[in-house]
């Protein structure tokens, strides 16, 4: 990530898209690879920003809650 921090967090948190994330904050996704394969959530954080980024993702059916998951396996709804 080469942007600062400050317009990086204004970009995320008013549901901007930011050059490099394929997602931004709130967006509806499907879980297509992976252990949660099929599950459906939103975009909640930026976990970690390299090659593939990972995105904390709050899954909307069983098993709830927050999980981490990489941008690869992941495509909007």
């Amino acid at each position: 990530m080469d942007m600062d921090k400050r317009l990086f967090d204004r970009k995320w948190y008013n549901g901007e898209r930011i050059l490099g994330l394929r997602f931004k904050k709130d967006d509806s996704v499907i879980i297509v690879d992976g252990e949660h394969e099929d599950k459906t959530g939103r975009i909640h954080e930026l976990g970690k920003w390299d090659d593939d980024p990972v995105y904390i993702v709050e899954l909307t059916q069983e098993p709830y809650g927050e999980h981490s998951i990489e941008q690869s396996n992941i495509a909007l709804l």
